[in-house]
């Protein structure tokens, strides 16, 4: 049954994480040249062990700082240019897709509540007596029972919630599964075991895995860009679908 109101809804969401996504990368791309024009002024300053104070945050009354030479800032500028903003713009970017696939879910759920038992869907939490009774309408608790599903749904693996949208809205995502899991993978090696290689990682990204047990991983320009066409492909085949299926007037892109 044609559904405008949902289509667009998801347009939206899609739009907003390109924008979000391509945005990031025009900022790295402008910013990056900065460094290095920052990094070969420390580089050639002549008081190379000199250092200079810096204001930090303090847990202590009155202002805090923190000593460093010019060619310490050398390194500093070095390691952001090279990998730091390439793991944070990573994980902020993985977060965001999960953001994207939440809002979806949720949107389409809200549009067909009686797909909320699809296969792979968490179980639901039982309504509370105090709320069937109390003044939330109908509407009011079913949207609540469908934000818990669709949260619980995300606390399971990459591939399990990828698995369950894929069947929720009827498209078939399974060739872009394992190249997202792996990208997932790392960006929880990032956050939690710094970028070195666990079993975690390897039983998550399995043959798309960047390197093998104790291997320290690298997130540098090139697997950044990777991802996000990886990010980009799994999102417009959920919208692309959407708008095939439920358009009044469907129009390719």
């Amino acid at each position: 049954m044609p559904n405008d109101v949902l289509v667009d809804q998801v347009k939206d969401t899609h739009q907003r994480l390109l924008r979000s996504v391509n945005d990031a990368l025009i900022f790295l791309k402008q910013v990056r040249p900065l460094l290095v024009i920052a990094q070969e002024k420390y580089a050639n300053d002549p008081s190379k062990v000199k250092k200079s104070p810096y204001i930090v945050p303090s847990i202590y009354p009155g202002e805090n700082s923190v000593h460093r030479s010019p060619e310490q800032l050398k390194a500093v500028y070095q390691y952001y240019n090279d990998t730091g903003f390439f793991q944070a713009f990573l994980v902020n970017m993985v977060s965001e897709f999960e953001s994207f696939l939440w809002d979806v879910s949720y949107q389409f759920l809200n549009h067909n509540p009686a797909r909320f038992n699809a296969k792979g869907a968490p179980t639901c939490a039982p309504i509370l007596m105090s709320d069937l009774i109390g003044e939330k309408t109908k509407e009011e608790l079913i949207d609540g029972v469908l934000q818990t599903l669709v949260d619980g749904v995300f606390y399971q693996k990459p591939a399990d919630y990828l698995a369950y949208i894929g069947g929720l809205i009827g498209v078939d995502l399974s060739a872009s599964v394992e190249d997202f899991c792996e990208i997932a993978a790392t960006r929880d090696l990032v956050v939690h075991n710094k970028l070195i290689a666990n079993t975690v990682y390897l039983s998550k990204a399995k043959d798309k895995s960047r390197g093998a047990l104790g291997d320290t991983l690298v997130i540098d320009e090139a697997y950044y860009e990777d991802s996000i066409k990886h990010i980009k492909k799994i999102a417009a085949s959920i919208n692309e679908h959407i708008r095939g299926k439920y358009s009044t007037e469907f129009e390719k892109i």
